[in-house]
């Protein structure tokens, strides 16, 4: 895992406002903003979503529940009553 994440960067590269960035990725908005601007750094759990989010997003959308995760779960996901049988 990095030391350094530029989550200014990759907010950016998503064309993401900070609102929209923070809602989707379950990040509150203030928190976002000090670590744009320098006032604090993230740090462990929060690091490690930073970098997934900047490597593979719509996989943390996915994970999230987004709207595409829906239709995956819909195609893939093995039928709960033939597990439980």
């Amino acid at each position: 895992m990095p030391a350094e994440v530029d989550v200014q960067g990759i907010r950016r590269r998503l064309k993401l406002s900070q609102n929209e960035f923070a809602s989707r990725f379950g990040i509150a908005p203030g928190m976002l903003r000090d670590w744009e601007q320098g006032r604090k750094r993230p740090e462990g759990p929060a690091r490690a979503l930073l970098t997934v989010i900047a490597r593979d997003p719509k996989a943390v959308t996915r994970a999230f529940g987004g709207s595409r995760a829906s239709a995956l779960k819909t195609k893939s996901a093995p039928d709960s009553k033939k597990m439980h049988a």
